[in-house]
């Protein structure tokens, strides 16, 4: 049952948690929060969601 929000920045971290629980989340939630990798964690972050059909809100 897809319940749960992740907070994704794309990084290695979050993908591990994100392909983890991949049956459980409903909506990924990215932001840009000022790190210096933090334009192509996003972009990753959007590819990795869209691969596994989960939706996706950039704030």
């Amino acid at each position: 049952m897809k319940d749960s929000l992740i907070l994704y920045s794309g990084g290695m971290d979050s993908t591990v948690l994100l392909y983890d629980k991949r049956e459980e989340i409903a909506l990924a939630v990215s932001f840009n929060y000022g790190s210096k990798h933090n334009e192509r964690e996003l972009y990753f972050a959007s590819l990795n969601t869209q691969k596994l059909g989960i939706e996706q809100f950039n704030a």
